[in-house]
Order: C-alpha cells, then sequence, then structure tokens
C-alpha cells in the first residue's frame, strides 16, 4: 500500500514538472495589432517618378510594441559593422556564381542604409516608405545623393533597396507562463538568413542579380527589443 501510494505521489510530481518547464516557440502576436507590420504580398507602392523593386521579406510577424527584458546568459555579441561586411561579402559571392561582377561598397550608400535601419529600429515600423513618406531615392535626395549608374553617368536613377528584419532568437524557455531564457542566433547565421531571405524572394533576387548596378551600401541597426534590421541600398 506504501509503495502504491509512494508510486502515485511520483506521478503527481512528474505531471507538474512537465507543466512547469516547456521548450517551445515563442508565441508571436498576429500582424492586426497597431506597430505590427506583416510582410506585403506585393511591392509597397512607390512614391511617383520612382522606380525599382522594393519589397520586404520576413520569417515572422514582427511585434515591435514589445520591450520586455530578454536577458539571458551567454548572448552573443553582434557587431552592427562587421554583420555589414558579412552581409556585403555574401551577395557578392552570389553574384559571383552567377557570373556577375562584385559590387562596390558605396560610403554614401551605406550611410542611407544605416539611417534607414536605426529609423526603422528606433520608431517602430518596418518598410522602404519612412514616415516622412520617402522611399530610398527620396531620401537618397534628401541628402543629396542621386544614383548615378556607369552606362548612364548623366542621369538620376532609382536607388533599390531590399529589406530583411529578424529576432535575434528563434526560441525561448518558458517557465510558469514566462519565457526566462532564449535561444540566440549569431551573427553568421543572420548574415546568412539575410541573403538566403533575398535570393529566395523573386523582386529581391533581381536587385542583387542586376547586371546595371554596381555599388551597394548594407546598414544593420539592432533595436533594444531585440529585432535586427538590415537595408540594402544599390545603384
Amino acid at each position: 500500500m506504501a509503495a502504491f501510494a509512494g508510486l502515485f505521489l511520483l506521478l503527481i510530481l512528474a505531471a507538474i514538472a512537465v507543466q512547469y518547464i516547456v521548450l517551445h516557440r515563442v508565441p508571436v502576436p498576429g500582424a492586426a495589432d497597431a506597430g505590427i507590420l506583416a510582410a506585403p504580398s506585393s511591392p509597397i507602392p512607390e512614391i511617383s517618378g520612382t522606380t525599382g523593386n522594393v519589397t520586404s521579406p520576413y520569417p515572422l510577424p514582427l511585434d515591435l510594441s514589445n520591450t520586455s527584458n530578454r536577458s539571458a546568459p551567454e548572448v552573443p555579441v553582434i557587431n552592427a559593422s562587421s554583420l555589414e561586411a558579412r552581409v556585403h561579402m555574401l551577395v557578392n559571392q552570389v553574384r559571383e556564381e552567377h557570373g556577375l561582377p562584385a559590387l562596390g561598397m558605396d560610403a554614401a550608400l551605406s550611410s542611407l542604409a544605416r539611417a534607414h535601419s536605426r529609423d526603422m529600429a528606433e520608431n517602430r515600423y518596418f518598410g522602404h516608405v519612412n514616415l516622412d513618406e520617402r522611399d530610398a531615392t527620396a531620401r537618397g535626395a534628401a541628402v543629396g545623393y542621386s544614383c548615378h549608374k556607369a552606362a548612364d553617368p548623366y542621369y538620376s536613377h532609382a536607388i533599390a533597396e531590399n529589406l530583411f528584419a529578424t529576432e535575434r532568437y528563434p526560441e525561448g524557455l518558458v517557465r510558469d507562463g514566462r519565457a526566462v531564457e532564449y535561444r540566440w542566433v549569431s551573427e553568421e547565421a543572420i548574415a546568412e538568413e539575410t541573403v538566403d531571405a533575398w535570393m529566395n524572394s523573386p523582386d529581391h533576387r533581381v536587385n542583387i542579380l542586376d547586371p546595371g548596378v554596381g555599388r551597394e551600401g548594407i546598414g544593420v541597426a539592432i533595436a533594444e527589443y531585440d529585432l535586427v534590421f538590415v537595408t540594402e541600398d544599390l545603384c
């Protein structure tokens, strides 16, 4: 009888333990809430006179309103500058694989791209058109930058742009309904995820494999709420 009671108590404790610790994907709120942008099903409308492909994939709806503390031990360091350099390198690897010349890194385009990534991170939105209703070409014009390509040096052209945003972790450890630990993603994994997403999206792929572009700028911003924004501007 005592043995039976002990076994019964053991089963109860095991059930409690299972309910207490559960490893699963941290749920991301739906895109219907204000400030959460779902991936567009078609290119974002362009400002009059602007051409180019401007769609933006990302793996999950982004909860740009969540600023909860997500600290965890052994969080991998992500350096924005080295992540930019790695994304640029991977883009050129793809171009070279398709028989295209490598893109040069343009300081002015990089500055433009960084400013847009930082603006999205700080103001909690995701899109090619900023809060002043300017797309990449208009943002460039606002700071005195016009895209002149080698084939037509006397005519300005639209700045092509690719965007990507991702969370720094895909899974979390949940205790009592509260996430207490995260599985963080490395800098290299984010770089590869970014370029893979662009190459698997027809419009982004066109931008990267455009034989008419010769230079690009990559801009990375890491938001305090653990989203990484990547902007690629091409001319």
